[in-house]
């Protein structure tokens, strides 16, 4: 019997669309209803807070206000991961 675990392309671009539809409903809620409240949420007393602060690069603010290169490149790099999980053998 063979033992080894069968890799299914569908099944991970199925989890990485759960996760990215998260990704993105946080995003919205922390849009809409933190931006509303310059205190930010409190959701341990003291320990820990929520605060609505926009980052317009990406990490660390890096590329600040190149949005169009920062799409390319993500595009790009979301191909080539898509790429090599269909390449990728089955085993």
């Amino acid at each position: 019997m063979d033992n080894k675990i069968k890799f299914r392309p569908i099944i991970s671009i199925i989890i990485i669309l759960i996760f990215l539809a998260l990704d993105q409903l946080s995003k919205i809620w922390a849009a809409n209803d933190l931006s509303n409240t310059p205190l930010g949420v409190s959701i341990i007393d003291g320990v820990v807070s929520l605060y609505y602060i926009e980052n317009t690069g990406i990490s660390f603010s890096l590329l600040n206000s190149h949005t169009i290169l920062i799409i390319i490149v993500t595009l790009i790099i979301l191909a080539l991961l898509c790429f090599a999980l269909i390449r990728t053998p089955k085993t």
